[in-house]
């Protein structure tokens, strides 16, 4: 049968699922060219289901997609249910954007350019909009952002106006700066 990787659990459940299908339709597929070696279709998504998961082993298990998954995670939680009174969901989204920002302050091009492959930067403008987010959380969410602009590629590919609008970003800096200053 097949995995469904929907899941409301944490990413590194979500890719044992999915290495635990790919590895059992490569056995099924096994199975079958030991029975008819001559199957060139079974042969063909042999190859694709290797294919996938070596993609998967190389992407799914690095540090900046478990925390974009774990961001992504949290944010669609905060804002689909009542915020939870004793701040733990805010902790989580802050451990996700202070690990973000830290795999861009160890190596900003890679790190970048996996983030806008990864559709980071509408995750980061999420919690930077969010208004049930602290001052706190949108600021890191903000210097995230900065960090990976900080890399020409990242900018050229993925910051465009479409995806960062230069208004959204001068409102939120300003609202942040103001929220910032008026806490203080």
């Amino acid at each position: 049968g097949t995995t469904s990787a929907t899941s409301s659990g944490s990413s590194a459940t979500v890719d044992d699922d999915s290495n635990a299908a790919l590895n059992a339709a490569a056995r099924d597929l096994l199975d079958v060219l030991k029975i008819d070696p001559d199957n060139k279709e079974a042969a063909a998504l042999l190859g694709m289901v290797r294919e996938r998961h070596e993609q998967s082993k190389r992407e799914g298990g690095s540090d900046m997609a478990r925390a974009l998954a774990d961001l992504s995670a949290q944010s669609s939680s905060s804002s689909s249910s009542s915020a939870r009174e004793d701040g733990k969901e805010d902790q989580d989204v802050e451990h996700s954007l202070k690990m973000i920002l830290g795999l861009l302050t160890r190596d900003v091009a890679s790190s970048s350019m996996e983030l806008g492959r990864r559709h980071g930067v509408s995750a980061l403008m999420e919690v930077a909009t969010n208004s049930r987010e602290g001052v706190r959380v949108r600021v890191l969410a903000l210097h995230a952002l900065s960090a990976a602009c900080s890399h020409g590629p990242f900018v050229r590919q993925y910051a465009c106006p479409r995806s960062l609008s230069q208004e959204n970003l001068a409102h939120l800096v300003s609202e942040s700066c103001g929220g910032a200053v008026s806490a203080s």
